[in-house]
């Protein structure tokens, strides 16, 4: 499983930077029926006691098309990676028409991505899922829905496919699933009757139970009575199955649902070939909710897809392709291309090789590094960077760098590798004054900064906020004294975020019961007197010589403490019952997510390690990431060993 959000996989990566700068403080037909009732036939039967039973009335006449509804006034905007429309590094000669998924499932986005045509003669978003914008996907997804759809149109006239969430534009995370990054995923709603056997469509995707039963109660107040149309979503996986135009890797559905279906199929007289296949591609997730209201397909990565960087993660089911022979092609074509004659082709090339995190070509991005092209030299370092290489080399050339741009890439490498040499070289980096142009290309530059000259030491400072160690703790404190208001204001973010302490607290809102949270933690006395110091100084105004003596004051007291323990004394200094740093103190560590800026951050990284997962949360709003981390967690937390989830802290009420 990836435990890093790589930075290959993100189109661009000053709106990141500059994200990461605010958010630590600076200024981120239907026809006949194969059934001989109208409601199909389930395992175990249905219910009358518990269950409405309608009388046997003939099979039901073909819905007519309905386009879709418009979206919704209160459209909610989702996270997003920072571009909808992603530049792709093209070699020469590749088509420049293709969709193209980079990354993973979960880490990953969707270069000239396909939005599902509305309306449309056999697929239909449904209402809710409609106003989400999760309408675009790859290619290869949309050819095989489109043939799954003519599929069950040719058993059952007219019948509409009712579509959930797809991917956003240009991919990346959304906070309605932990997968739909790179237009590789799908959700499809299932056939659904009334109770009268007619089919229905609801606004939304229905939980089902074992009997392929749900009561829904609508916005009128009323019971509405579904069950799961087992000839036609059969048809539908069916469909599925026999198309060519993708490999699938998962149909995910709920176990009872999946018996039901193969049921039908057998009923049906299915070829052997295809239930087998149903069998095995038919599955129940595990770690995860079941399933019981819709289809989620996830296909594997295309030829394309694997020349671009797409990475196919999990099983690997028969009739899988890697397509490693068009991969090693490429790269190979890539690392030869980073010596061309056109900048345009060398940038290409450096991009390629990082987008394959092609690391095995690694003497070649070093040597771009040198290249008389600075967009080439800041695409060299960026690799670097991700492939965990060159901190060396990085940093000999950070001394000699000359364009800005080029050199905040090569800062931000060191800080990604964060080996002792790269430590060492952004320490060295941080003692001298370096004043910069700011690219004019770098978004609302002047606004994070203030200006457009700015000095270097601001992004050294933020790039040893990615090493998360405690060895750059007293060189950040020494830039609590520089006169260049900027650094001192990075420093003193970073400082914030590397300890999870903040000296002068923030006003603090009473809670129900007139105390700030703050004022019932738990602290140990070393804490008390940190506390004391802040409470004194506490809404005065402070000069850079008091804060600077403060903070090392502090780090007397606790240097000779390693850094886990200073995050967990933050968390209890700021009012979290966290002793130490374990799945046992999650829910105070979701908590927290909604804090501070130092505090949210660090809750969120923490969280990450535990989870062995990281999303793109840290650029999402602290509202969104909170929702995030407690719905992660309740749906895991008896695996996880932790303790059930306080009631107003539930995201399943």
């Amino acid at each position: 499983m990836e435990t890093r959000t790589p930075r290959a996989l993100m189109p661009t990566r000053w709106p990141v930077l500059l994200a990461a700068f605010a958010f630590v403080g600076l200024p981120f037909s239907w026809a006949a029926c194969a059934t001989t009732s109208s409601i199909p036939a389930v395992e175990g039967g249905l219910s009358a006691e518990a269950k409405p039973a309608p009388e046997l009335i003939p099979p039901p006449q073909p819905p007519p098309f309905i386009g879709p509804p418009p979206a919704s006034e209160e459209h909610w905007t989702m996270p997003d990676i920072g571009t909808r429309s992603p530049d792709f590094p093209l070699l020469p000669e590749e088509s420049s028409s293709e969709s193209r998924s980079v990354g993973s499932v979960t880490h990953g986005w969707l270069a000239n991505a396909r939005r599902i045509p509305q309306p449309h003669p056999y697929l239909q978003q449904l209402r809710v899922q409609h106003t989400r914008g999760l309408n675009f996907t790859s290619d290869a997804m949309l050819a095989l829905v489109e043939q799954a759809g003519a599929h069950v149109v040719k058993k059952f006239p007219e019948s509409v496919v009712p579509l959930g969430n797809f991917s956003a534009e240009g991919g990346g995370d959304i906070p309605y699933s932990f997968s739909h990054n790179s237009g590789r995923d799908a959700d499809l709603g299932f056939f659904v009757l009334d109770s009268e056997g007619q089919p229905a469509t609801p606004d939304n995707l229905v939980s089902l139970d074992a009997n392929g039963y749900a009561e829904v109660v609508g916005e009128d107040g009323e019971i509405q009575h579904y069950y799961f149309d087992a000839p036609r979503n059969w048809a539908l996986v069916e469909g599925l199955i026999q198309a060519d135009s993708a490999t699938l890797q998962y149909i995910f559905i709920s176990n009872p649902l999946k018996r039901i279906l193969l049921k039908e199929a057998r009923k049906q007289g299915a070829k052997r070939d295809v239930v087998q296949k149903a069998s095995v591609l038919l599955h129940q997730p595990g770690g995860a909710l079941p399933h019981d209201n819709h289809f989620h397909l996830r296909i594997y990565c295309s030829k394309t897809d694997a020349e671009s960087g797409c990475v196919d993660v999990g099983r690997k089911v028969r009739g899988y392709k890697s397509h490693a022979g068009a991969r090693r092609n490429i790269i190979k074509k890539a690392a030869k291309l980073t010596g061309d004659a056109e900048a345009d082709v060398r940038l290409a090339a450096v991009r390629r090789l990082h987008m394959l995190d092609a690391s095995g070509e690694r003497d070649a991005v070093i040597g771009a590094l040198a290249d008389s092209d600075a967009r080439v030299r800041a695409a060299a370092a960026r690799a670097l960077g991700e492939f965990g290489v060159g901190s060396d080399a990085l940093a000999k050339q950070l001394v000699a760098e000359e364009d800005p741009q080029a050199l905040v890439e090569m800062i931000s490498a060191l800080g990604s590798i964060a080996d002792r040499d790269a430590v060492d070289a952004l320490v060295a980096a941080l003692g001298v004054a370096r004043p910069i142009q700011l690219p004019s290309g770098m978004p609302d530059a002047a606004q994070v900064t203030g200006a457009e000259m700015t000095d270097a030491r601001i992004f050294v400072a933020q790039a040893l906020v990615y090493t998360e160690s405690a060895r750059p703790v007293p060189a950040l404190i020494a830039m609590l004294n520089s006169e260049h208001d900027g650094v001192r204001q990075s420093a003193l973010s970073a400082l914030r975020i590397l300890t999870n302490y903040r000296m002068v607290p923030r006003a603090q809102t009473p809670d129900a019961d007139g105390a700030s949270i703050r004022e019932r933690a738990v602290v140990s006395p070393g804490e008390v007197l940190q506390r004391a110091e802040a409470q004194k100084v506490e809404g005065e105004e402070l000069t850079p010589a008091e804060i600077a003596e403060l903070w090392q004051n502090w780090y007397a007291e606790h240097r000779a403490m390693g850094r886990d323990e200073w995050l967990a004394g933050g968390f209890r200094a700021a009012g979290y019952s966290v002793e130490r740093l374990s799945v046992r103190e999650v829910w105070d560590l979701c908590r927290a997510v909604a804090d501070d800026d130092h505090l949210s951050y660090n809750a969120q990284r923490i969280l990450m390690r535990l989870s062995k997962r990281e999303p793109a949360s840290l650029s999402w709003s602290k509202e969104d990431a909170n929702f995030y981390w407690r719905r992660w967690f309740e749906r895991r937390w008896k695996r996880l060993g932790a303790p059930p989830i306080p009631a107003e802290l539930s995201t399943l009420k």
